[in-house]
């Protein structure tokens, strides 16, 4: 079968272009649009119908960006990607379902099918934009991810493989978190990382992890995202994939040289946190989302020397509980991120002696009620983290949840708790 582009030129066998994208449209009306749309983004548009037509068109052009538009018939649609996921490829292409209906699509039914990312009518170039940079930033990491590490490759196929609804993946996304952090803990024999994620239900708007800049540097984060329960949770895990992909530029800038500059504690290669938390503001303050607003901490941390800095927006107050029998919480609060277009933030240095632990936690934590009265609150876990000094980081944290299970009277949280803790041992492990 011949196969031409939009301009009706003969498409042969060029290797994959990322700014080539495949719509399989079952309704014919809406490709003027689509092709209008993405013409617009500056994407070079293919058209197929069918398995048959598609699989071909995959196989003979290289294309991995895939926008299924399922109009009125979602079953179709997804029945149409799951037939794509059992034909036979070599490769895997990003797939996105373009829906009518946000309110009645079953999102359980699309995971399950293979969708990787969702578009909504009416579609704005900007939103369009933004999800198929996205696609091909996955793509990017996935093809990374397979020449990196087998066993890593393997974790996202079990993963890619096992969703089957949204609050499984959700759940799998809570232990891909813990497993990260426990191996960048591995990775920086001086530093002790462990944490505690309590869901109020099945998903979660709470987002954390760690992120090894380079043989020196810890990256973590904390996010907590308000508004529309689906889009907070597809945005906590946005911004937590946009954050874990460092190299390009909004945390690390491997071409800057030269150490410490303007009065900073860590290398200018190292973007400053209250710089990548502007970034995200700019960029969120503008989109016209069903996310009212997130709060989030961002900071940075030398594993040798404990010396670090972390920005603070709108997210309660971090608490370092120091060896010396001290416990300082600290930070100036901050605005929330999207909230204010022009909001600035402020970069805070602080440092770790050994001995010393940093909490990081959501307002779950603090806010968590006993017979809707009575809140847990910032002093009753400052002395809670006091009791913990002479445990592990990780038995610290299992005698937190134990005493927050018995404050809650074993009854459901009505927020999500995320606490995030790293220590510098007065004894550092040996490498």
């Amino acid at each position: 079968m011949r196969h031409t582009d939009k301009h009706g030129e003969s498409i042969g066998n060029p290797l994959w272009s990322r700014d080539t994208v495949l719509v399989i449209a079952t309704d014919q009306n809406q490709r003027p649009e689509l092709e209008h749309l993405l013409d617009n983004a500056g994407y070079r548009v293919l058209f197929s119908e069918g398995l048959q037509q598609t699989l071909e068109t995959i196989q003979r052009t290289g294309t991995q960006l895939v926008i299924i538009d399922a109009g009125q018939s979602e079953d179709a649609g997804l029945a149409l990607c799951r037939n794509l996921r059992d034909g036979t490829m070599y490769t895997r292409p990003h797939v996105m379902l373009l829906s009518d209906d946000l309110a009645g699509l079953d999102v359980n039914a699309a995971t399950k099918a293979g969708i990787d990312d969702f578009l909504f009518t009416p579609l704005h170039e900007e939103k369009l934009k933004l999800r198929l940079l996205n696609g091909i930033r996955m793509l990017r990491l996935h093809y990374q991810a397979e020449h990196r590490s087998l066993q890593l490759a393997d974790a996202l196929n079990r993963e890619a493989n096992t969703k089957k609804t949204l609050h499984d993946s959700l759940r799998a996304a809570a232990k891909a978190q813990r497993e990260l952090l426990g191996n960048e803990s591995n990775a920086f024999p001086e530093l002790e990382v462990a944490s505690l994620f309590l869901p109020a239900g099945t998903v979660s708007n709470d987002s954390y992890g760690c992120i090894k800049l380079d043989d020196e540097h810890l990256a973590f984060y904390m996010i907590d995202a308000t508004g529309n329960e689906l889009a907070s949770v597809m945005l906590a895990h946005s911004i937590a994939r946009t954050l874990s992909q460092f190299d390009n530029g909004i945390v690390y800038k491997a071409g800057h040289q030269g150490d410490h500059t303007n009065g900073r504690r860590l290398p200018a290669y190292i973007v400053p946190p209250d710089e990548v938390v502007d970034t995200l503001n700019t960029h969120f303050a503008e989109q016209d989302t069903a996310i009212g607003y997130f709060t989030m901490v961002y900071g940075v941390i030398n594993a040798r020397t404990g010396v670090g800095e972390l920005c603070q927006a709108g997210h309660p107050h971090p608490i370092i509980v120091s060896g010396k029998n001290r416990v300082l919480p600290f930070g100036n609060g901050g605005f929330s991120v999207g909230l204010v277009k022009d909001a600035s933030y402020d970069t805070i240095g602080f440092q770790l002696e050994p001995g010393d632990r940093l909490f990081v936690y959501s307002d779950g934590l603090t806010d968590c009620r006993i017979r809707t009265s009575r809140c847990f609150g910032i002093q009753r876990l400052i002395s809670l983290l006091e009791t913990t000094r002479g445990l592990s980081l990780a038995d610290g944290l299992e005698h937190v949840n134990e005493r927050l299970d018995r404050w809650r009277k074993k009854k459901p949280s009505g927020d999500d708790i995320s606490l995030l803790a790293i220590g510098r041992p007065k004894t550092p492990a040996s490498s």
